[in-house]
């Protein structure tokens, strides 16, 4: 039984809601009770609560707050008897999974004689949808509200009982890299989803996509999925297939990663946000769906903020001390490559680890003030730590070599490594 369905309610626990309107609880003055539409509101209520994986009904507490309560009686039927035997009657199909409190630990001062508090407890009810019976009108939560539920989500709720149906709400991005190929620029963002199972099956296999217009993004393009230039020292594979479990009515963090690639021709802090926003303004509507092994479950969008938070820094320098390259292919920034780079083993007298490596320059630009960033990050994508050498003046043609130590205890975990190369007098440009 689901937990939405309380043993009883109390009046602190009623007070210590929060404020507002949610998705899980909503608050009814005790106002419409005597409506001549109150059956009518209540199933609208009810209907939607019911459609939406459960939630509260609070009786005799207006938006604010404010206390003002219901009749404790119903002729001569307790409120409460008189709901229990009402609700089951006011939706198609009738719902089973609820629960009504008379709310306990009232004082007198609280509301006035011969009124009361009460609270309807909905469950998800695995025979959803339900529709509100005099209304003819199916409804769901949103935004703290009860409004009509779209067809796409009355499907979902009616597969529930024959296939998976999973939802990824996305919850978060962060840019991990950002890769200059000498004529493109591509920001590599990791992207965070809630998938939570919503329906009463448990598929084998899932994973999620991304479309644009419709499309699943993959390729090359402005958007990149399957081709964004992972290092050699770390290949995730973006289309692997999870058979991690999920049972209904639970979720799972899940993370995956795009490419935003675009063209910029000067490195300057005003060509960077401009082009930034000509990509939002061509890609503003992203949409996710989960693929089990029961086939696609429904789409729906993905909010633009969380990308746009993610691509936006006050300081340039940041973002062109993430631009590397395939370390696979030897390259860091234009002309500059990396012969070596070697690891060394933990010392336990110093407690350091030793690195040293050879670059390059075969390029036609002569470094002024070259640095590189070590980063070394664990098996799950996070960084541990930076480390940051001054290679210095670098003439064309020229090969150098780099060594240092860190303090094995800052990347004791490790088990990738990405170098990156800025020249802070470009970066001062």
């Amino acid at each position: 039984m689901s937990s939405t369905l309380k043993k009883s309610w109390s009046f602190a626990e009623v007070q210590a809601l929060p404020a507002g309107e949610h998705d899980f609880f909503d608050r009814k003055s005790g106002s419409i009770w005597g409506d001549t539409d109150f059956k009518v509101k209540l199933a609208k209520a009810l209907s939607a609560f019911a459609n939406s994986g459960g939630g509260h009904l609070l009786l005799g507490v207006a938006d604010d707050g404010t206390l003002d309560g219901v009749p404790a009686f119903q002729k001569r039927t307790p409120s409460r008897e008189w709901l229990e035997q009402a609700i089951p009657n006011l939706l198609d199909p009738t719902l089973s999974e609820f629960r009504v409190h008379e709310v306990t630990g009232i004082t007198a001062g609280d509301l006035q004689e011969g009124q009361t508090l009460l609270v309807v407890d909905v469950s998800d009810s695995v025979l959803a949808p339900h529709q509100a019976r005099n209304a003819k009108q199916y409804y769901y939560r949103q935004a703290g509200h009860s409004v009509p539920a779209p067809h796409f989500y009355l499907e979902t709720l009616r597969r529930r009982a024959t296939s998976a149906v999973l939802f990824a709400e996305f919850t978060g991005a962060k840019v991990i890299r950002a890769i200059d190929s000498g004529y493109k620029r591509q920001l590599q963002v990791q992207l965070t989803f809630d998938v939570k199972n919503c329906g009463n099956i448990t598929p084998k296999y899932w994973f999620v996509e991304f479309l644009q217009n419709g499309k699943r993004v993959e390729g090359d393009g402005a958007l990149i999925r399957h081709s964004f230039p992972y290092t050699a020292l770390r290949r995730p594979d973006p289309n692997a297939v999870h058979n991690r479990t999920i049972l209904p009515g639970l979720s799972c963090v899940y993370r995956d990663a795009i490419g935003i690639e675009f063209n910029i021709q000067e490195a300057t802090q005003s060509n960077f946000e401009r082009n930034l926003d000509e990509f939002f303004a061509q890609f503003n509507k992203f949409e996710s769906r989960v693929v089990t092994d029961s086939g696609p479950c429904p789409s729906h969008g993905m909010s633009i903020e969380y990308l746009k938070d993610a691509t936006t820094y006050s300081e340039f320098s940041d973002w062109c001390s993430r631009f590397d390259s395939s370390v696979g292919r030897g390259r860091l920034i234009p002309g500059v490559r990396l012969r070596e780079l070697d690891i060394g083993e933990y010392h336990d007298i110093t407690d350091h680890v030793d690195f040293s490596g050879m670059l390059e320059n075969d390029s036609e630009h002569e470094y002024e003030e070259l640095h590189i960033a070590i980063s070394f990050m664990d098996k799950d994508d996070n960084l541990l730590h930076v480390e940051l050498k001054e290679i210095g003046r670098w003439k064309k043609g020229l090969r150098k070599p780099f060594n240092g130590w860190v303090t094995a205890g800052k990347v004791w975990e490790y088990a990738q490594i990405d170098v990156t190369a800025f020249d802070m007098k470009w970066l001062s440009h």
